[in-house]
């Protein structure tokens, strides 16, 4: 998709503030994951996010889902998450906070 002569990747929704270090600013400017929580649905492998194998097609069809009109409530309960402790990136169960 483009917006103009850029494409959605392209542009730049919030500047990087000036206050922000080096390193920081050049991975935003890339693109890149400067680390954290690892996202639902990704896996961080060398320092880089990829599709994990298994919880990424879920993410992808509960996007498509929402996208299509059906309520979170629907997805949750048709997925059988609510039968199933959630995990954090290192498998750990329980509430992330």
């Amino acid at each position: 998709m483009t917006l103009g002569n850029q494409t959605i990747g392209q542009v730049n929704l919030s500047p990087v503030p000036a206050s922000a270090p080096r390193a920081a600013k050049q991975q935003a400017i890339e693109g890149t994951w400067h680390g954290g929580r690892v996202p639902f649905g990704y896996r961080a492998v060398s320092g880089a996010l990829v599709i994990d194998s298994v919880t990424g097609p879920m993410v992808a069809e509960a996007a498509q889902r929402v996208l299509a009109g059906e309520s979170l409530y629907r997805i949750r309960t048709d997925s059988g998450a609510a039968s199933s402790p959630p995990t954090d990136a290192h498998g750990r169960t329980g509430h992330p906070n």
